[in-house]
């Protein structure tokens, strides 16, 4: 359990990205800029500002790719890892555009907030996991690289209810993305046994 100096160092997704926003009237922002204001929760508070822009959804056409890179690596890292480890220099040094830092805090860091009033610590050995939880939001990050019309949101969604779940130690927000991503994931693997055996017949 962490103390209350580690707490207290701990910022909500909300303020993070409104830090972020100030740092990108500078330029562009590093992921290395999102770990050293989020501190040790680095790994999901990048799931979530990345996952933001596919979740809402903004108006970012053509970065599903893009932001998919970094949602997978994270996650990889965080299973691999476990939270709170060092991200790799490959991965810090990636730079966000600032436009769309800025776009993500014009139009997030109101929802981001609200969903943080509501949320509170609970269910947190929910939340202990994150692993596990990592190695789901990997194979969403793989549904998202996907080139679906349409089929980023839910995906996106799940991973931010997620990753903000594990910052706020709210088990039942981590309950809520982990059951809408199993629920994704069973989906498309029924989705592709059906069209295995069409394409077989």
């Amino acid at each position: 359990m962490p103390s209350q100096s580690d707490a207290a160092t701990i910022l909500p997704t909300s303020e993070v990205l409104r830090l972020l926003a100030k740092r990108a009237e500078h330029g562009e922002v590093a992921v290395a800029d999102i770990a050293a204001i989020a501190g040790r929760r680095a790994h999901p508070a990048i799931l979530a500002l990345v996952a933001l822009p596919e979740a809402l959804p903004l108006p970012v056409a053509g970065m599903s790719t893009a932001l998919s890179i970094p949602l997978i690596a994270v996650s990889a890292h965080m299973a691999i890892f476990g939270a709170g480890q060092g991200l790799p220099g490959f991965l810090s040094r990636r730079r966000l555009p600032a436009s769309l830092v800025r776009l993500v805090a014009d139009r997030a860091a109101s929802f981001l907030a609200r969903v943080e009033k509501l949320s509170r610590p609970r269910l947190t050995w929910i939340t202990a996991r994150s692993r596990v939880l990592a190695a789901m939001c990997l194979l969403l990050a793989l549904v998202i690289a996907l080139p679906i019309p349409f089929g980023n949101m839910p995906p996106a969604l799940c991973v931010l209810l997620i990753a903000v779940g594990m910052i706020q130690k709210d088990g039942a927000l981590v309950a809520a993305g982990a059951s809408g991503g199993i629920f994704i994931l069973t989906g498309g693997l029924f989705a592709v046994e059906y069209l295995w055996r069409i394409w077989r017949v």
